[in-house]
């Protein structure tokens, strides 16, 4: 802690991991002791070799997104994020603290880049479901929101209750990018009634051209 540099600091606490795998409380101490780091770069490089060597548990997970809240700069938190969720089977609990400091992201091509690569690792179901469209609501950008909507909507496993987010998170964006979200889910499987209205009732706001790309897709859809 008297160390003024933050590079010298963070090269110090990452020697300390370069040991193995620390028993909780010390982890609890170095991440702490962590958040003195005032570098964005030397922070993130310091949170990704605890991704990377180190299992957290409850205590752990907190302490770590609670030194992640200090990461200022969006690139360097998606990018801590991103070595997270590498680590692959994580649990709810985990994907829902990543999506709640992904909240926190102001560009919306990285906190839409990280809503792509958890869309693309797993099921957007269950307790998932509410946060990731919650995370997805606050991309600005209607490009960038389509782009995470688009990947959820081609997953074949992509429940009613999830389609029918997906159709309600498209309104309000330009025609087009909302025409090319409702493509993707009748590019999927066969609507069940409820969705199929929902989508025909998202159509009905689109312009004479987008509506009709968009009700010829369910046409398809429909003869399959």
């Amino acid at each position: 802690r008297t160390i003024d540099s933050d590079f010298e600091m963070r090269r110090v606490l990452s020697a300390a991991l370069e040991r193995g795998e620390m028993p909780a409380p010390l982890l609890a101490i170095l991440l702490d002791t962590a958040t003195a780091i005032a570098s964005d770069f030397e922070l993130a490089s310091l949170l990704i070799d605890v991704a990377k060597a180190q299992p957290l548990d409850a205590a752990g997970e907190k302490n770590f997104f609670r030194a992640l809240d200090s990461v200022g700069s969006d690139f360097e938190r998606k990018r801590v994020l991103s070595e997270l969720l590498r680590r692959g089977a994580l649990g709810a609990r985990t994907i829902e603290a990543a999506l709640a400091s992904a909240m926190a992201i102001q560009s919306d091509f990285e906190a839409a880049s990280l809503l792509v690569e958890i869309a693309k690792a797993q099921p957007v179901e269950g307790s998932l479901r509410a946060p990731f469209f919650r995370a997805a609501a606050s991309v600005g950008s209607s490009f960038e929101r389509g782009r995470v909507l688009q990947v959820v909507a081609k997953r074949g496993d992509a429940s009613e209750e999830t389609l029918l987010e997906i159709i309600k998170a498209a309104e309000g964006m330009g025609n087009f990018e909302s025409a090319q979200v409702l493509l993707a889910v009748a590019a999927g499987r066969p609507l069940t009634q409820q969705a199929r209205a929902a989508y025909i009732d998202a159509a009905g706001r689109l312009g004479d051209f987008e509506q009709g790309r968009v009700l010829s897709a369910l046409v398809r859809n429909e003869r399959r």
